[in-house]
């Protein structure tokens, strides 16, 4: 297990673990607990390098979880 610490009772994740996590739960028909996912993925990685394809599809399936609700 990783050991980094940021405080006492933190471990450090990489924030693509929330956006994986996400599509999970998306995928098995877990909307809230997606979105939330999402969300934490989104404001994990809010200055993301454009270059990279996940905060788009993250905000796109979180578009998608909001219109089927």
């Amino acid at each position: 297990m990783l050991k980094a610490f940021i405080s006492n009772d933190r471990y450090l994740i990489n924030p693509r673990y929330h956006y994986y996590l996400g599509i999970i739960y998306q995928e098995k028909g877990m909307k809230e607990k997606a979105a939330e996912q999402f969300q934490k993925f989104l404001t994990l990685w809010q200055d993301a390098d454009p270059a990279y394809s996940e905060p788009a599809d993250a905000r796109k399936r979180l578009e998608r979880i909001a219109i089927t609700d």
